[in-house]
């Protein structure tokens, strides 16, 4: 099971679009969350969510405002609505046969009106938890002042409300693998964004990650969260990859091959034979003419963020 969620400052850019197909694509989310859309969900055209294999949900109520929250679903998804409201979505769904409740957060940036979202977390804590509870998203807030890095010093009674909450409803911050701050604005950075669970959450999961994912187009990292109670691998299926048509030697290598292959049989036989047969072919093609297009991937991804991470700690050179 994965659970994606990103802060993207806006939906609009060609750019950001892309970037978010690129990662739902890669990490095959069963739910995602996106805050700041700076867009109408309507103005996104559901042929856009049904080719990524999601299904707009429900967003969060500001009144007369348009949301700034949305959670989206699998179409294998079968969620429950618990609780909506400003700066929260709470939903309870089944999970490898284990009932959770998982919360997003989208939090306000004062002080005041982030104690109507402790409020509300206060109230699903005593209202529907008495099992695993997730609770995720961007707080604008830290827990204390190691959380942030420039700028002036984080408000002490802000750090004190995030934290007495976390007590009052058994909460308890989650790792979070990759960068340590979550938001720059080049001069300051902060761990804004996070994820909090209960013991219960906790003690459910053989796997369990959270981890910063590559920022682009947006002053936020996303989060990719993992977790299931399997331990096993799954082999990777075999694709066509549309690169290979544009090297010089595929045409050639499948030609030779189809021509110079030959099995016994009836036809259909054949051409199972010939079709198993060219995927080995092409995948060791694939292996010394390309190479892992994943691990390059990965790596440049790698190389971006311990880039940004240099300019975190260090600061850009002019």
């Amino acid at each position: 099971m994965k659970i994606l969620y990103w802060n993207a400052r806006g939906l609009a850019n060609e750019g950001t679009k892309r970037a978010f197909c690129n990662m739902v694509r890669l990490n095959k989310p069963l739910i995602v969350c996106i805050s700041e859309p700076f867009v109408q969900i309507s103005s996104i055209p559901v042929a856009f969510w049904r080719s990524l294999g999601l299904c707009p949900f429900v967003t969060n109520n500001r009144g007369s405002i348009n949301p700034n929250l949305w959670l989206l679903c699998h179409v294998d998804v079968k969620p429950q609505t618990l609780s909506c409201t400003e700066q929260q979505i709470t939903i309870s769904c089944s999970i490898e046969g284990v009932i959770v409740v998982l919360t997003t957060v989208y939090a306000k940036t004062t002080v005041v009106g982030r104690r109507l979202l402790w409020d509300d977390l206060a109230t699903i804590h005593s209202s529907f938890i008495n099992g695993p509870w997730f609770v995720f998203g961007d707080f604008n807030c830290v827990l204390g002042a190691h959380e942030k890095r420039g700028g002036s010093a984080p408000n002490a009674t802000s750090c004190y409300d995030f934290q007495r909450m976390c007590t009052a409803c058994n909460l308890l911050d989650l790792e979070t693998k990759g960068l340590s701050y979550t938001w720059t604005n080049r001069r300051t950075n902060v761990r804004l964004d996070r994820a909090l669970g209960n013991l219960d959450w906790i003690g459910t999961w053989n796997v369990f990650e959270c981890r910063t994912l590559t920022r682009a187009f947006s002053n936020h990292c996303p989060l990719l969260i993992t977790f299931s109670k399997l331990t096993t691998s799954i082999r990777p299926h075999f694709r066509f990859q549309s690169m290979w048509i544009q090297h010089p030697d595929i045409l050639g290598l499948v030609s030779d091959f189809w021509s110079q292959t030959c099995f016994v049989g009836c036809p259909m036989f054949v051409l199972a034979s010939k079709l198993r047969a060219l995927k080995s072919l092409l995948k060791n093609w694939n292996s010394s003419s390309f190479g892992d297009i994943n691990v390059q991937v990965s790596s440049s991804k790698a190389a971006l963020d311990l880039i940004q991470a240099e300019i975190l700690y260090h600061g850009s050179l002019r």
